[in-house]
């Protein structure tokens, strides 16, 4: 006979609301870092690049866009790694930490070079998406929401 479980539903405690606001807020930042920069990427590698030629903006470009999709890839397996060795919620405070910082480093950045390297580190970041998933995944399946 199969096993039928009966969950009743939990009750929303200030704790759960905290982890699901924090789940929340690393999740937009991620995908807003991820969205926020295709507008302007041709306008700002003109800005970078003064002396390129208009055929030329298109690659450049897309190596800008291309370092932080290498950068999450490095990421997902670094910060994955940490947060074997020391848990799930230090990890995600400093890959934000480390998003705000990259993200401001982008902002002011002031050559190609610098760019690129910003959003590489951008990338590295933000491959903290896994352990969100894992998290908000590990606490829907104890709460039976899934």
């Amino acid at each position: 006979r199969a096993m039928c479980w009966k969950l009743k539903r939990p009750q929303v405690t200030r704790r759960l609301l905290k982890i699901y606001v924090a789940i929340f807020l690393s999740s937009f930042s991620n995908a807003y870092v991820i969205a926020m920069l295709y507008p302007f990427l041709p306008f700002m590698v003109e800005f970078l690049l003064p002396n390129i030629d208009k055929a030329s903006i298109s690659k450049y470009a897309g190596i800008v866009a291309t370092a932080f999709y290498v950068g999450r890839l490095v990421g997902s397996y670094v910060w994955g790694g940490i947060a074997d060795c020391i848990g799930r919620k230090p990890v995600l405070v400093a890959s934000g930490v480390m998003l705000t910082l990259t993200s401001i480093l982008f902002g002011f950045s002031v050559n190609f070079v610098m760019c690129v390297l910003a959003r590489f580190g951008m990338g590295l970041s933000c491959g903290k998406c896994t352990l969100i998933s894992v998290t908000a995944d590990l606490h829907t399946h104890v709460l039976g929401w899934v």
